[in-house]
């Protein structure tokens, strides 16, 4: 997806994400490697019955937890930042929208203004900015109205 997100705290989100699931990973080659060395070390001489016993359970659990407890942290992490990412593009739609409804406004305005002069062949001076727009009669309506079913698509998002 190449989409900028200008909140930091998102991008950080992300990345701290990223870099926690990375970790695991590594945690888990790590603990693998400590794995087969404490097995064959502990495993040397022995029959297979022991391989049930209390100290070959640790033995295989023990340097799998940190790649545990990192990919859980990593886990949240990212479920926190795309709920963030969702309120942020939520809030990026509302904008566009509202901005959308000024534009149509004004070209509302603008029209009903050419409609009632007539005689300046639509041009119309701007109250607070002193330019003038110029309008025609074939001004495309922009939409601004979501569908339910889009807006419904994009809460989920």
């Amino acid at each position: 997806m190449d989409v900028y997100i200008r909140d930091p705290a998102i991008r950080e989100g992300i990345i701290k994400g990223k870099m926690y699931r990375v970790f695991a990973l590594l945690f888990f080659a790590v603990g693998f490697l400590v794995f087969i060395i404490l097995y064959n070390g502990f495993m040397e001489n022995r029959s297979f019955k022991d391989i049930f016993s209390f100290t070959i359970v640790f033995i295989i659990a023990m340097p799998f937890l940190p790649a545990l407890a990192l990919s859980w942290v990593a886990m949240k992490t990212e479920r926190k930042t795309d709920i963030d990412i969702a309120a942020y593009f939520a809030e990026e739609e509302r904008k566009k929208i509202e901005a959308a409804k000024a534009i149509e406004a004004k070209i509302r305005a603008a029209k009903a203004a050419q409609d009632g002069e007539g005689e300046d062949g639509g041009y119309e001076e701007d109250e607070g900015e002193g330019e003038g727009s110029l309008v025609s009669d074939a001004a495309p309506a922009v939409e601004t109205s979501v569908s339910e079913p889009q807006a419904a698509k994009e809460e989920v998002a």
